[in-house]
């Protein structure tokens, strides 16, 4: 989906979870295809944590009962554009990576 892609794509950048010579940087969000070599360490910590699957999850979620109240297509795409829960989990994220190294 991409909507999914974009958003997740545009996050692994802002956030510098992907490395500044990954080719999905240069690509069409179309034709991407994100390896785990195109990760930083951290950014392959946090895809191993599952904690974009979770987000993932919950953007079905709210899509599948938007769709039971009648939401539009474009509606329910915007749920998977919103990528402030990737933003989320990996705040908490960090935090627990701080608290453990100490």
């Amino acid at each position: 989906m991409l909507a999914y892609t974009l958003a997740q794509i545009t996050f692994l950048i802002d956030t510098n979870l992907l490395k500044a010579d990954a080719k999905a940087r240069g690509q069409r969000h179309e034709d991407v295809i994100i390896r785990l070599s195109d990760l930083t360490p951290e950014g392959q910590d946090f895809i191993m944590s599952g904690a974009d699957d979770s987000w993932l999850r919950a953007c079905d979620r709210k899509s599948n009962k938007m769709l039971a109240e009648g939401a539009t297509e474009e509606e329910r795409l915007d749920v998977y554009r919103d990528a402030k829960g990737l933003y989320k989990r990996l705040e908490k994220f960090r935090k627990e990576r701080i608290a453990k190294a100490h």
